[in-house]
């Protein structure tokens, strides 16, 4: 299976783990709920990716982990599962963009650019 060695991406997905968000819930600023003020909501289908393991909050005792989201870039602090166990959040696969026809990569936006390559 890995005859020619084990690439970069592999290792990535390995290492990296991304979430996706199956109820709304806020972005907080600080690991504390009690302290944090919102940086904003996740709607549901929004993919975030994970920067610290999960860990539970002592004064609440919810799992809660730092991550990104991936749309804008934004961190902060998610609740994973609720009091009653609801889950907001759900892992998935990593998210990766392909290309299935060949196209060409130019130096800037405009169609009119320089071709950098095919």
């Amino acid at each position: 299976r890995y005859a020619e060695g084990v690439s970069r991406l592999a290792v990535l997905c390995l290492l990296q783990r991304y979430m996706r968000c199956s109820k709304e819930i806020a972005v907080t600023s600080s690991f504390a709920v009690k302290e944090s003020k919102a940086v904003r909501r996740l709607q549901i289908g929004e993919v975030v990716e994970v920067l610290e393991a999960e860990k539970p909050e002592e004064a609440t005792g919810l799992a809660r982990c730092r991550c990104r989201a991936l749309c804008d870039g934004k961190e902060g602090y998610v609740t994973l599962r609720g009091n009653q166990g609801t889950g907001f959040l759900e892992p998935c696969t990593k998210p990766l963009f392909v290309c299935e026809d060949e196209v060409q990569l130019q130096g800037g936006f405009q169609s009119s650019s320089a071709e950098v390559r095919r």
